[in-house]
């Protein structure tokens, strides 16, 4: 259908308002928005030779600048003066390697846009936590009995700087602690997840040591009452404790009976006033840290077996440990600050171990060496305790010793 067009068919009115055009607005090229924020963490990572380090890394928070090119990082120990640029880039993450464990380090990162304007900076600042924890604890400790053997196994651990395991014996099969433990296997190598080591009613325990010396929090322990397969009779046996009577090198007998490491500080040595020492105990001495790193205890006599034999040799020691300087009020900062445990690392810090040396004609005898259990031959069996400190304050205590030879029926 076809209408002819009337301009008359329109209503036609004057323009009452101008229209308003919008101004654009530019930003600033010169003004560019800081990062949002900057986050911190650390993380052990092992390259394929099997190194291990430290590695900073660092979590930064988009710009909301629009026009963001890139960001740069930059670090710097908290003691230097001068920032390391660390990288340039596009990502929000970035890594620093071989960061310095138990160091605080400072972190500040800008932003840059297209142009080459920066922001001003955001920073951040980190203990570097990395190999100063302690590794996990060892988990899934089993023991199978195989005649006169026990095969310990176990789980490893995750740690990348797990550095070996460290075994040790207890006569208890209730109620062992490592405090109360001797060293039966001082290091298991990784990867190993297994030792063989002589069979005895008692508990084995083990820890894991991290290559900056710190061990698992606690200790796996697995007992066991199974006895050796096979007859033996008993001998001999010599027992020094309570009395000590043998010769004590770096060591003494305490007011309970118990063997423990000497003071390497006379007592008219000492500087000041003996009332106004606050760090240690008057009779041993007025300055922290002052206990012999080794002493040692030769028993009173060797066995004579009568005749050269091959005999089963055990050792029985009863220990706990003790920490000189250990003093609640004398400890300086915040004691959740401090590095190791609230209830203390004296355990790892000591330690307490028997050797044998043997000889056919009580004369000439072969070199000491460490023992828990084992078959020696010889007619003449002499027997050395060597009690270390590693940190001069921390010392086993002895509160029993004794060895027993037994030999098999014949």
């Amino acid at each position: 259908q076809l209408t002819e067009h009337q301009d008359n068919f329109y209503t036609w009115s004057s323009k009452a308002q101008a229209p308003t055009i919008a101004d654009t607005t530019l930003p600033n090229p010169n003004n560019v928005s800081a990062p949002a924020s900057v986050t911190l963490d650390d993380q052990l990572i092992q390259y394929s030779d099997g190194v291990v380090i430290t590695a900073l890394d660092v979590t930064i928070g988009a710009s909301p600048d629009s026009f963001v090119d890139y960001y740069q990082v930059e670090y710097k120990l908290s003691t230097e003066t001068d920032y390391i640029i660390a990288g340039q880039g596009k990502g929000l993450s970035q890594r620093i390697l071989n960061v310095i464990d138990g160091e605080t380090y400072n972190v500040r990162v800008k932003a840059f846009n297209t142009l080459g304007a920066s922001s001003t900076y955001t920073s951040a600042s980190r203990v570097i936590v990395g190999g100063t924890l302690p590794p996990e604890d060892v988990t899934n400790f089993a023991c199978n009995i195989i005649g006169g053997d026990a095969h310990l196994s176990w789980t490893q651990i995750g740690d990348l700087d797990l550095a070996y395991y460290t075994i040790r014996y207890s006569t208890l099969t209730t109620g062992a602690e490592w405090a109360n433990s001797v060293s039966l296997v001082e290091k298991v190598a990784r990867p190993a997840t297994s030792v063989t080591v002589p069979a005895r009613v008692g508990s084995y325990l083990i820890k894991a040591v991290d290559k900056n010396g710190n061990y698992s929090v606690n200790e796996s322990i697995i007992a066991t009452t199974v006895t050796t397969v096979g007859n033996y009779n008993a001998i001999a046996t010599s027992t020094q404790s309570p009395t000590f009577a043998g010769t004590k090198t770096n060591v003494y007998v305490d007011e309970n009976g118990y063997l423990r490491l000497d003071s390497s500080e006379l007592f008219d040595s000492a500087t000041g006033l003996f009332d106004s020492a606050t760090a240690t105990f008057f009779e041993e001495g007025v300055t922290t840290y002052d206990l012999y790193p080794e002493g040692s205890y030769l028993f009173t006599s060797p066995i004579d077996l009568g005749a050269t034999y091959t005999s089963r040799v055990t050792a029985n020691i009863t220990q706990g440990s003790d920490n000189i300087d250990n003093l609640f009020d004398s400890a300086s900062g915040d004691f959740d600050d401090a590095a190791s445990n609230f209830d203390g690392d004296t355990p790892a810090n000591c330690t307490a171990f028997l050797q044998i040396a043997t000889s056919t004609d009580g004369v000439t005898y072969t070199a000491f060496r460490n023992f828990v259990i084992g078959d020696y031959s010889g007619r003449y069996l002499k027997f050395k305790l060597v009690l270390t400190s590693d940190d001069l304050a921390s010392t086993p205590v002895i509160k029993s010793l004794s060895v027993s030879v037994d030999m098999p029926d014949r």
